[in-house]
């Protein structure tokens, strides 16, 4: 956790001041809504029976050929939010707060001291539990993290919009769909503007679809260069394998509720000053809770 702390705090002091100063670049904003908290649950459990989370499975795609259990169902989970998510998303909430209106420097302010608070949390926790699994200030952790976010930079710059993953998973479901001959265009999520038009275009012309594409490529590199074995994926029985598909489909329906996964509310929405991802966060984190219960009922190794 105090990994992901670091890597939060970095992108918060990064990213606040180049979306506020350069207001053509898109920040990653959403309402803190009904369904977005609805959504973070459904995911949170996803992430736990599907043994990772959607860029986690999309990694795993580069070394197993049973990550499918989950990539494909994460896929159908996804297209079916799509068709659920606006109706959802009138249920009401908060709206969206961006800290950024207030300025660059409360914004930060306000989002140091809510990781703060948490670092404090976690030092107590660890504490009280007697936590002797990754160490807090294991380099190599902490270096992938600060990794995740200076990359991120120049995909800002370039792209004009901030990391995120499930986008595609929802337009790779349509097109699918599309092929079948369900009539998606016809569907209120994709007769949005931007949403029609990326229905139309080929997926190499979708920004969230070449990332993905690109984490694959970049995994499986890197697992050729250890020339290790492969870490091993839990699914060792038919129950594990049904909750693999499970968590697939509750982390695609979930992530479109929520407005994307881990990294489009969680890391890309916290370090934007949305107060949505704090939001993503604590449901995300209940609905962990429930998904560690499952995996035994599943049978996780």
């Amino acid at each position: 956790m105090h990994a992901q702390i670091l890597m939060l705090v970095l992108g918060v002091a990064i990213f606040i001041p180049i979306l506020n100063t350069f207001p053509t670049l898109h920040k990653t904003i959403a309402p803190i809504a009904w369904s977005g908290m609805i959504g973070a649950f459904l995911f949170g459990v996803g992430m736990q029976l599907g043994d990772g989370c959607g860029s986690g499975s999309i990694i795993k795609l580069s070394y197993n050929r049973y990550s499918q259990a989950v990539l494909i169902p994460f896929m159908i989970g996804s297209f079916l939010g799509t068709t659920h998510v606006l109706d959802l998303t009138r249920l009401g909430g908060l709206g969206s707060i961006d800290l950024g209106t207030m300025g660059i420097i409360p914004a930060i302010g306000i989002q140091l001291a809510v990781l703060l608070v948490l670092f404090l949390l976690t030092l107590v926790w660890k504490r009280y539990k007697k936590w002797n699994g990754v160490s807090a200030w294991n380099y190599k952790l902490n270096l992938a993290m600060i990794g995740i976010v200076l990359v991120s930079v120049p995909f800002l710059l370039l792209s004009g919009q901030q990391w995120g993953i499930s986008y595609a998973f929802g337009l790779w479901g349509a097109k699918v769909a599309s092929w079948l001959g369900f009539p998606v265009q016809n569907l209120e999520y994709w007769q949005q503007l931007a949403n029609q038009q990326t229905l139309r275009s080929a997926v190499i012309f979708d920004i969230t679809s070449l990332s993905n594409f690109g984490i694959v490529l970049g995994a499986w590199y890197y697992i050729q260069l250890q020339k290790k074995q492969k870490p091993r994926v839990p699914f060792h029985c038919k129950r594990s394998a049904y909750g693999a598909v499970l968590g697939g489909l509750l982390m695609g329906y979930g992530a479109q509720l929520a407005f994307g996964c881990n990294i489009g509310p969680y890391f890309s929405g916290i370090s934007s000053g949305s107060l949505h991802g704090w939001s993503w966060f604590v449901f995300a984190f209940l609905g962990t809770i429930l998904g560690l219960r499952l995996r035994k009922t599943f049978k996780y190794e």
